[in-house]
């Protein structure tokens, strides 16, 4: 399985990246604080076990070791959310299945979550928005509640 690099850059030509936000000041304190002992890896390490199969399924694992257990390498996968994506709001992705959202959606948000099969590590690594301006939102084929 190929692995991905550290920073995934684009998804392809055409494919534009807005408001990145890079997570890595936060995970450094995050870590900063476990290793100081003011956190505990329990509270660190709680990766659901969904995120944990949505990584292995449609994610990258990367050349970056668990910051945590230092032993097994982290996975990275993609989290999209928006209204144009219709039901496809707030579901994991593969690299090639967001450069095709990218390419018939307009705007929305990407959030790269990195996660560790064996310890639980998960962290926010960077998030931004992509789409294709002018494309038209999807249409939502089930209701929302308004309760």
């Amino acid at each position: 399985m190929p692995l991905a690099p550290a920073c995934t850059g684009s998804y392809g030509p055409g494919v534009r990246r807005t408001d990145v936000v890079d997570h890595a000041l936060a995970r450094r304190a995050l870590l900063q604080q476990v290793r100081s002992g003011r956190r505990g890896t329990a509270e660190v390490c709680d990766a659901s076990p969904y995120l944990q199969r949505a990584a292995l399924e449609w994610g990258r694992r990367t050349e970056r070791r668990c910051p945590v257990c230092g032993v097994d390498r982290l996975w990275q996968i993609d989290w999209v959310y928006g209204d144009a994506l219709g039901d496809g709001d707030g579901t994991a992705r593969s690299a090639r299945g967001l450069a095709l959202l990218a390419a018939s959606r307009p705007d929305f948000a990407v959030y790269e979550v990195e996660v560790c099969q064996r310890c639980g590590w998960n962290h926010l690594v960077r998030s931004y928005r992509t789409g294709t301006p002018g494309t038209p939102p999807a249409r939502r084929s089930r209701e929302r509640s308004t309760r």
